[in-house]
């Protein structure tokens, strides 16, 4: 591999671990409550998926889902495995949905940071949730958001 920069393949060896864990079940729980942003962050990132990502995706009942959200924000360490991954994956998506610049004023870090908390978050969800068995629609909708914006990881 002599072309190949050692960056580039931390960064391989970075995402085959990021998948293994996405596709990795677990008997045991793993807290994420501190991997979610706080009550106010976490609302703000649910309004710029409503405003930036809601219309053009149609995957979730936005209503239903606010209303989860807005109990789950009072209590985080209690929601359920399916909440918490579609939660991670709404995170995901509404800060790949804004400008870098608005992330950094609205929520005091880098974006690229605050993506990466975010990534790590869906995918221990995803493993808590027991992606790979599960049937329940809530997660299926989480894995749909969090495969939409995939690419957008490594920017």
């Amino acid at each position: 591999m002599g072309d190949v920069s050692d960056s580039a393949a931390d960064e391989f060896d970075q995402d085959v671990d990021d998948e293994v864990v996405l596709l990795s079940t677990s008997a045991t729980r793993e807290s994420l409550t501190g991997l979610h942003p706080n009550p106010l962050h976490i609302f703000k990132l649910w309004q710029a998926f409503l405003e930036n990502v809601n219309p053009l995706t149609k995957i979730i009942h936005a209503p239903t889902v606010q209303q989860q959200i807005l109990e789950a924000m009072s209590d985080l360490p209690k929601i359920s495995r399916e909440l918490e991954a579609l939660m991670f994956s709404i995170y995901c998506i509404a800060l790949v949905s804004l400008q870098a610049a608005d992330v950094e004023k609205s929520f005091g870090e880098s974006k690229k940071s605050l993506l990466s908390k975010c990534r790590r978050g869906a995918q221990l969800a995803f493993k808590n949730a027991s992606l790979l068995r599960t049937s329940s629609s809530m997660v299926l909708q989480a894995f749909m958001l969090y495969l939409v914006c995939h690419p957008f990881f490594h920017y």
